[in-house]
């Protein structure tokens, strides 16, 4: 119906032809602003994924960092629980120390029922023993 209305000059062909362009020139618009919203848009949402990505690794750092403080808790308490009344002075850092004790069945135990290792046994005076000990 509309190709005859503009055939038969009802509607003036000048005004179909500057509708047609005007629809043309909108729909450029739209495309322009479409393509603008985008490069806008995508940076935005690709720098979202990559953050996304790095927080998961993050996460399972964070719990291997639990699980090494936890672990440590219990070396603490796995060497506390050896400390009885005939250690004199007990100094441990990192892993190694010493232990000052007056009685030798004192290193006798450390050396088979704990999970120290003598390293060196020095004698102080009559009475006292240095034990230079490592924890395994």
């Amino acid at each position: 119906m509309k190709r005859y209305i503009e055939n038969k000059n009802f509607i003036p062909r000048e005004y179909v032809i500057q509708k047609k362009s005007k629809e043309k020139k909108d729909s450029k618009l739209l495309i322009l602003l479409l393509l603008i919203l985008n490069f806008l848009l995508l940076p935005k949402s690709i720098n979202k994924i990559k953050n996304y990505l790095s927080k998961n690794d993050s996460v399972e750092v964070v719990s291997y960092d639990i699980e090494v403080k936890n672990s440590k808790q219990e070396e603490i308490i796995n060497v506390l629980d050896y400390i009885n009344e005939d250690i004199k002075a007990f100094n441990f850092s990192n892993n190694s120390g010493t232990i000052e004790t007056e009685n030798k069945n004192t290193i006798f135990y450390i050396e088979e029922e704990t999970n120290f290792k003598i390293n060196t046994i020095r004698k102080v005076n009559d009475k006292a023993y240095l034990v230079e000990v490592v924890y395994e």
